[in-house]
């Protein structure tokens, strides 16, 4: 499809530009309102997409020129209310043929032609909605989403084509005319410009003059076709030619993706039914005898096609006419080519089909377009502590989807994991992990369960669990089980089973899950290349907050949390391999399924909501290294109490 010039940009810069500017066209391509015109997507719950010119997140829509020319939006109408068609009119925002105009659907109310255009209503996002876009005499729909289903987090949802086929408007060829002016021609661009009197010729047009030893050869004889002669014409006289090519088109409707597919040498300046789309090599201010600015290019080069998107005008229904002024070097050049054809795409606008758009392409042509998405999957009973085995049941509330779970924390997927049909018995500690799949639609993120066996976490043995390294692993020290020196003392004010137990259940507990790959793999695991930073070793994972049994949290929350999350190692001497133990650093991120942990974790002391955090060990003072861990546990905690205690910033 077409675009507006800055819109063209629009998906690549969507999480950097602070607002969308549309660029005028020019007077002969916004001389009325466009005629056909479709909401092609919309984003109901903007989270991490485009922004607009105030820095908000605001939701937004897009509509679609499928009219097959260029004019502008004035007039038309937004609402979401069948009730009331008119609720909120466009201004005269120009729009290519084929283009796209995203509008923000914030409430703000800014109808203004240039700048950010915002609705007077914010788009609904649960299920039932109503969107539609209306014609200018406020009765015509031209599109409509009545009772759309429920949207999701930066998810797009619209219409789509299931498929498009490619046209060629213009090929090699084709029959034309050509001119070499000896003075200003008035409109010779325009599509009822009379030229009878020029020469007639298929393309390419152009000639080609290398002289040799033993006399002339024209090595781009295959690329000419026949017609005056072109060299007589120029060389000499002038290093301009105009040439005009017609075609027709029986219906523009639904006509996109216009491409100009060139060979040419040295320079030239396109024109779709008077309105100029390309130049390249050519001077600011084309004359009637204007050389190229280029010199003289590379013949390799010259005879192989280049793509320029038509971005400006439009087709007219019947006789359309493609116009180049063909620029040489100079009166006296060797060689002149231009070979044009002229492609797009036919998409029945009869034919477009509702659905979502993983990806939204704001001021774009849609991806992918998927039937829907697969709701999440519940459990019951859910993640927490356990002393007897359990059935878990996993339930979607979509309609015909396959659940596949894990157990071993690896990510289930349609291809891993088993398919669910009965509750799953569990009578250990385990990561029960499942999502929901159906043929034509988008699972949503994997939900992650752990539970917690006292029994079974107190007589884990010293040896490898399935799946975890026997050895060291690039230096890598791993260090398993419980200690059954305070497992197994006898001494109750020491150790034993219950005041471990004891413990376990006196705090909460957090559990970090994430695919063995990401932890031990001896190229990509971030604990077997513990001292590698950055993004690259960060890995996709979950962490739960567990509360145990009877817990009542001081800083007030009622339970604890459940979040994707990405997982990195933190820290500096802590990093190094021969230490069995590291820290993590948690990042919660939109590309994981959330941007933000709204949790009050340290109650009335900390943040309510987190980017990051940290789960630290401290290491200088350790047990990994001989040395007394109670020297720095206690210290650091009694210095962090003070600050506190006293109003001044602590961590």
């Amino acid at each position: 499809m077409l675009q507006l010039n800055l819109l063209q940009r629009l998906r690549e810069l969507a999480l950097a530009v602070a607002c969308i500017v549309f660029l005028p066209l020019p007077p002969s391509a916004r001389a009325a309102a466009i005629t056909s015109a479709k909401i092609t997507e919309f984003v109901a719950n903007n989270r991490g997409g485009i922004i607009d010119e105030d820095g908000d997140q605001s939701d937004w829509l897009e509509i679609w020129n499928s009219s097959g020319v260029a004019g502008d939006l004035d007039g038309w109408h937004l609402t979401d209310d069948p009730g009331n068609l008119k609720k909120w009119t466009l201004p005269a925002i120009p729009i290519a043929s084929g283009g796209y105009v995203v509008i923000f659907a914030s409430g703000k109310d800014r109808s203004e032609a240039t700048g950010e255009p915002h609705t007077n209503f914010r788009i609904q996002s649960d299920a039932g909605g109503y969107l539609a876009l209306v014609k200018p005499d406020g009765v015509t729909i031209a599109t409509v989403f009545e009772n759309y289903p429920k949207q999701f987090a930066d998810t797009a949802y619209g219409l789509g084509f299931d498929t498009e086929t490619p046209v060629v408007f213009l090929s090699v060829g084709a029959q034309g005319k050509w001119h070499v002016p000896t003075g200003p021609v008035a409109d010779w661009a325009e599509t009822d410009f009379d030229d009878a009197a020029w020469n007639s010729g298929s393309t390419g047009i152009g000639y080609d003059i290398n002289w040799t030893e033993t006399g002339i050869n024209t090595s781009y004889d295959h690329l000419l076709g026949a017609g005056g002669d072109v060299e007589n014409a120029m060389r000499g006289k002038n290093s301009t030619i105009y040439i005009r090519i017609p075609f027709e088109v029986p219906e523009p409707e639904g006509i996109g993706e216009l491409k100009l597919r060139m060979k040419w040498d040295d320079g030239f300046v396109a024109h779709l039914n008077g309105t100029e789309f390309e130049r390249q090599g050519a001077p600011a201010t084309a004359a009637w005898n204007s050389s190229a600015t280029s010199g003289n290019r590379d013949e390799t080069e010259a005879q192989t096609f280049f793509e320029y998107p038509v971005n400006q005008g439009g087709f007219v229904q019947g006789t359309n006419v493609l116009a180049i002024q063909g620029l040489n070097s100079s009166v006296l050049s060797s060689d002149l080519l231009f070979v044009p054809e002229l492609t797009g795409t036919f998409q029945n606008i009869e034919n477009l089909l509702t659905g979502f758009f993983v990806e939204p392409t704001p001021g774009a042509e849609n991806g992918v377009r998927i039937e829907g998405i697969a709701t999440d999957t519940k459990f019951k009973p859910v993640r927490g502590f356990y002393d007897s085995p359990i059935e878990v049941a996993i339930t979607t509330s979509t309609p015909g989807a396959t659940i596949r779970y894990t157990t071993d924390a690896s990510t289930p997927t349609p291809s891993n994991g088993s398919t669910y049909t009965t509750p799953i018995t569990i009578n250990r500690t385990t990561t029960l992990r499942a999502a929901a799949f159906k043929t034509g639609f988008n699972s949503t993120n994997i939900d992650t369960h752990s539970y917690v066996f006292l029994d079974d976490v107190v007589t884990q043995p010293g040896s490898a669990p399935p799946g975890w390294p026997n050895s060291s692993v690039n230096g890598q020290i791993f260090n398993y089980g419980m200690d059954p020196n305070i497992v197994n003392h006898a001494n109750p004010s020491i150790g034993g089973d219950k005041q471990v137990k004891d413990a376990l259940t006196a705090i909460p507990t957090m559990s970090i899950v994430t695919d063995q790959a990401n932890l031990t793999d001896p190229g990509t695991g971030i604990y077997t290349n513990p001292q590698s930073d950055g993004i690259e070793w960060e890995r996709e994972s979950h962490i739960e907050l567990l509360f145990p049994p009877g817990y009542v949290d001081p800083d007030g929350n009622p339970t604890g949390f459940a979040s994707p999350a990405g997982l990195r190692i933190r820290g500096g001497f802590s990093r190094k391999p021969e230490n069995p133990k590291h820290s993590f650093r948690i990042f919660f991120r939109n590309e994981y399924g959330n941007g933000r942990l709204n949790y009050r974790l340290f109650g009335d002391e900390g943040a309510d909501e987190f980017d990051k955090f940290d789960l630290r060990t401290p290491q200088n003072y350790s047990w990994s290294l001989g040395g007394d861990s109670r020297n720095s546990f206690m210290r650091d905690i009694w210095a962090r109490d003070t600050q506190l205690a006293m109003g001044r910033p602590a961590t």
